[in-house]
């Protein structure tokens, strides 16, 4: 089975924007809520997330997803993400993109060890302003270190503030490993400037 696209990020970084743009380039995601910005306001939240895979981390990994600090590696979890997307529908040698929390990256990088993995990062005082009660600052640093982990074992680093403004060439390298060419049309058709404000 060929490895996944992963994008991990704290919450409210442009991460479904981001995930977005990558699903236009034809890779399956499943049975997930599609982004759609809501009218009048910025309030995304919850779009591209595999809802299957949500549902049986936390079934199966329950303590691991209440903390949202460390999804640990096990022998069950490749077995099992596998089963879960090819009864979703998921074609032997089609592209698949997971958008997921950072605290799973440990657990998909040992199951999928050739998987290709977007860290988006996103100024802390804008993640802060956005939503500021929803998450601790040990969840916050924890986050950032597996993303920086990430970024140094080989994945790339995408910086949402950057793509709005207009530099789509973050995204080619991540989209070449998967053997796939980045069309800027798709993200010009996607991001608008005034998300940068998203509240």
């Amino acid at each position: 089975m060929k490895p996944p696209l992963l994008i991990i990020s704290l919450p409210r970084s442009g991460s479904s924007m981001t995930a977005d743009i990558v699903r236009r380039h034809g890779f399956w995601t499943g049975t997930c809520n599609l982004y759609e910005p809501r009218q009048g306001k910025c309030d995304i939240a919850g779009y591209i997330e595999p809802i299957r895979i949500q549902e049986f981390i936390q079934k199966h990994f329950k303590n691991d997803y209440d903390s949202g600090l460390l999804l640990k590696p096990s022998v069950y979890f490749r077995t099992g993400i596998i089963q879960i997307i090819k009864r979703d529908g998921h074609r032997v040698g089609q592209n698949w993109l997971l958008k997921m929390g950072a605290y799973t990256y440990p657990a998909f990088k040992v199951a999928f060890p050739g998987l290709t993995c977007i860290s988006l990062y996103r100024g802390i005082d804008a993640i802060r302003k956005s939503r500021p009660k929803e998450r601790t600052e040990l969840f916050i640093n924890n986050s950032l270190a597996i993303m920086d982990l990430a970024v140094a074992i080989g994945g790339h680093r995408v910086d949402y503030d950057l793509l709005i403004d207009g530099n789509y060439t973050q995204l080619e390298a991540p989209l070449a490993e998967q053997g796939v060419t980045f069309d800027p049309g798709i993200a010009k058709e996607i991001i608008r400037p005034e998300l940068r404000h998203c509240k």
